[in-house]
């Protein structure tokens, strides 16, 4: 996942937390199955759908349908499109096509504004480091509370400056925020 939005009377952290932590192969998953078949899929009841990896955390949110969308350009897909509400979704075949029209012209604005649509690598441990960082933490508590080397602190620093190609501490937790990887 690389960006997501959240309703303001919405609680969805933890589902947006395992979104982030969600590796799964193309054609397993919402997304993946989309990704695979390149046509949007619209699920009625997340609840029952037997492809729903996050059914406990989306339960525990409140989310209930859900569709995703390909963006499209030049027959690639670029980037999958998902969206969840409260309510069931039984979206008609008019707003299922709609869909797929929006999906062409994000694929074409995605194309054209030459976005990076590859996922920021960062390891467990850069993803803990720059969550202390954002609390505010300096380098010597960052390793007390992990159990690292102040001089570990600053490589997973430099790392982290340049997986998100920044050059200093605020800036990376700008980033990582920006980019949903923190909260």
């Amino acid at each position: 996942m690389r960006a997501f939005w959240i309703a303001d009377a919405h609680d969805a952290h933890d589902f947006v937390s395992e979104t982030h932590r969600l590796r799964l192969p193309r054609d397993s998953g919402l997304a993946g199955k989309v990704w695979q078949t390149g046509e949007p899929i619209n699920v009625i009841d997340v609840q029952t759908y037997a492809e729903c990896s996050r059914r406990d955390v989306a339960a525990r949110a409140g989310l209930r349908g859900a569709v995703a969308f390909p963006a499209v350009h030049g027959g690639e897909i670029l980037a999958i499109v998902e969206l969840h509400s409260r309510d069931r979704a039984r979206l008609s075949r008019r707003l299922m096509q709609s869909l797929s029209a929006i999906g062409k012209e994000l694929g074409q604005f995605l194309a054209h504004q030459q976005f990076d649509l590859h996922p920021f690598a960062l390891t467990a441990r850069q993803l803990d480091v720059i969550r202390l960082a954002a609390q505010g933490c300096p380098g010597r508590e960052i390793a007390r509370r992990l159990f690292i080397s102040p001089s570990t602190v600053k490589s997973h620093l430099a790392s982290i400056y340049t997986a998100l190609g920044v050059s200093d501490r605020a800036s990376a937790v700008a980033e990582a925020m920006r980019h949903g990887l923190i909260h």
